[in-house]
C-alpha cells in the first residue's frame, strides 16, 4: 500500500456532511462489501453511489434516543474510567482509495487526580498510556438485541459490521486502537478494545478499490436475493406503453421459461395458503363470536371493530403484473 494522504474536513451542516458521505465508501457502509450489513447490500450500495437510488436510511424513534443518549454514556466512560474524551467532529477520508469514517469519539488524555471508580477498570488508561489517542464508538442496544446478535462471551464481540466499522473508522483516522462501548438496556456498559488490524485495513482498501474501479466500468455486483428484490422492481418500475418482447422459442432469455413456471407454482401455493389462513379465520371468529380480545394458552387474540371511513391517499406509480398461462400449458399441467 502506498502513502496514505488523510483529510480531516468539518462540515457545517448536515447536509454539507451527507454530500462529503457520497463521494466515499464509509465506515457505515463498508461492511456490504462484506456482506455484513444489517442495512444495504453490495448492490443496493452501487446504486446509492451510482446516484440511481437515494440511501433508504432513514432515522427512527430508536436510532434518535440512542444519538441523544451517546453524550451521557461516553460521559460515563470518561469518568469511571479516568480518561479524557472529546467528541470527534471532523469527518476524515482517504482521497485516493474514495474510503471515509465519522466517528463518536476520542480519547485524548488521562483525567488528572483521578482516583479509581468501583464501575470502571484501568484498561483504558493503559491502553491510553501505551498507545496514545483511540477511538471511542458508543452502541446503545437492548438486551435482546444485545444477547441476540452479540457474541457473548467472557470477550464479547460485536456483530461484523461494527467491528468493521471500527477497523475502517482506525485505518481512515490514522489511529492504532479503538474500543467499541456498548450500553446494553440502559444500566450495562461493557468495553470491547481492538487494535487496528493492518491485514483487515489491506482487504478493506482493496475491496473498496475494486468497487469503485468496477462502478467506473459500469460493472455492479450481484444483486442479493431476496433482499434486494424490492429496488430491483423500484428500478424497473416502468414499461414502454405498446413496447412488444417477442420471447417465443429461441429467442426466450436463458432461464426464462423456468422463473414464469417456479412464479406461478409459488402463486399456485401462496392462494393454497391464504385459503386455509382465511379458513382458519373464519372458523376462530365462529368461536369467538363477539368477543373483542381471547386468551389462549398459546396467543393472544385482538380483534376489536374499525370502524369505516373514507380514506383520500395519492397512490405511488407502480407496475401492473400478472402472468397467464397459455392454455395448451394450462391443459398439459392439469392432465
Amino acid at each position: 500500500m502506498n502513502a496514505i494522504t488523510r483529510l480531516a474536513l468539518f462540515p457545517k451542516t448536515r447536509d454539507e456532511w451527507l454530500q462529503l458521505r457520497k463521494a466515499d465508501i464509509t465506515s457505515t457502509e463498508v461492511s456490504a462489501l462484506f456482506n455484513a450489513s444489517k442495512y444495504m447490500t453490495a448492490y443496493e450500495l452501487a446504486l446509492v453511489k451510482n446516484g440511481e437510488i437515494e440511501d433508504q436510511f432513514r432515522e427512527n424513534e430508536r436510532s434518535m434516543w440512542g444519538n441523544r443518549f451517546e453524550a451521557d454514556i461516553a460521559k460515563g466512560v470518561s469518568d469511571f474510567y479516568g480518561v479524557r474524551i472529546r467528541k470527534k467532529k471532523e469527518y476524515m477520508r482517504i482521497p485516493e482509495a474514495r474510503m471515509g469514517a465519522s466517528f463518536d469519539f476520542e480519547i485524548t488524555g488521562l483525567k488528572r487526580g483521578w482516583k479509581g471508580s468501583q464501575y470502571g477498570s484501568d484498561v483504558l488508561r493503559d491502553m491510553y498510556a501505551s498507545h496514545g489517542n483511540g477511538l471511542l464508538e458508543i452502541k446503545n442496544v437492548d438486551s435482546l438485541i444485545f444477547r441476540n446478535e452479540w457474541n457473548v462471551g467472557e470477550e464479547p464481540e460485536a456483530p461484523p459490521h461494527i467491528e468493521i466499522q471500527l477497523q475502517q473508522q482506525a485505518f481512515v483516522s490514522g489511529l492504532t486502537w479503538g474500543v467499541i462501548g456498548v450500553m446494553i438496556g440502559g444500566n450495562d456498559l461493557r468495553l470491547i478494545p481492538r487494535f487496528a488490524d493492518s491485514a483487515v485495513a489491506l482487504k478493506l482498501f482493496s475491496r473498496v478499490a475494486k468497487f469503485w474501479q468496477d462502478l467506473s466500468q459500469g460493472v455492479y455486483p450481484p444483486p442479493t436475493y431476496p433482499d434486494d428484490n424490492w429496488v430491483i422492481c423500484k428500478l424497473h418500475s416502468f414499461a414502454d406503453p405498446g413496447k412488444l418482447m417477442d420471447a417465443t422459442g429461441d429467442k426466450a432469455p436463458a432461464g426464462m421459461l423456468q422463473l414464469i413456471e417456479r412464479y406461478q407454482q409459488c402463486a399456485r401455493l401462496a392462494k393454497r395458503i391464504e385459503d386455509q389462513q382465511k379458513t382458519a379465520q373464519s372458523k376462530l371468529l365462529q368461536l369467538i363470536g363477539s368477543h373483542e380480545k381471547v386468551l389462549t394458552d398459546i396467543a393472544t387474540i385482538s380483534c376489536k371493530s374499525v370502524p369505516g371511513g373514507h380514506i383520500e391517499y395519492d397512490r405511488k406509480p407502480y407496475r401492473g403484473w400478472k402472468i397467464t398461462p397459455k392454455q395448451t400449458a394450462k391443459a398439459a399441467k392439469e392432465e
